[in-house]
């Protein structure tokens, strides 16, 4: 069995638990973030049936004109309020994933899954590895000029990155147009 095929299996079980808790935050935050994105839409598009209320009773062409700009100006408008939103929802996904992760030193499983975390950096740098424990929990191996970064926070950082993916489809999927 391979050294990285050992660390695979020794980090399934915690990266299970990371990514479940992830995805749960990312659908609650999500949802949230899109319930403010539909009222900003709806606001968007009740001004600009305001706006052609007001060329209609005016008669002029001009008002037209207008009115496109002010649709370009509203869509670029919550696009931007939208990637804003977007932004802030990984950011707090991000803060509360590694408060989760700090949890997890305080559960009973946490002894278990960190000598699974050792055994993971011995596996790859081999039995001579200096293993210390990371302040933030989890473990940092070194041997000679190798390092293995096991500590929550890098964990955290690499089951977001996995989630990044789902996180963009969850946004890009129905329900999530320009504004027309």
């Amino acid at each position: 069995m391979s050294p990285a095929r050992t660390v695979e299996e020794s980090l399934a079980p915690l990266r299970a638990e990371l990514l479940r808790r992830a995805r749960a935050d990312a659908a609650r935050t999500t949802a949230a973030a899109d319930d403010d994105a539909a009222r900003l839409l709806a606001s968007a598009r009740a001004q600009a049936e305001a706006l052609l209320q007001t060329a209609r009773d005016d008669g002029a062409a001009d008002v037209a004109a207008l009115l496109g700009a002010e649709r370009s100006r509203v869509r670029r408008r919550t696009r931007s309020t939208v990637l804003r939103a977007q932004t802030h929802v990984l950011t707090e996904l991000e803060q509360r994933t590694l408060q989760t992760a700090q949890r997890l030193r305080s559960a009973p499983e946490y002894p278990r899954w960190r000598e699974g975390l050792v055994r993971a950096v011995r596996s790859a740098l081999g039995p001579q590895a200096t293993v210390v424990d990371h302040p933030a929990g989890g473990v940092v191996g070194t041997a000679d000029s190798r390092r293995v970064d096991l500590s929550l926070p890098a964990l955290v950082g690499r089951a977001l990155a996995e989630a990044t993916t789902e996180v963009q489809q969850l946004w890009a999927g129905p329900g999530h147009e320009d504004v027309p």
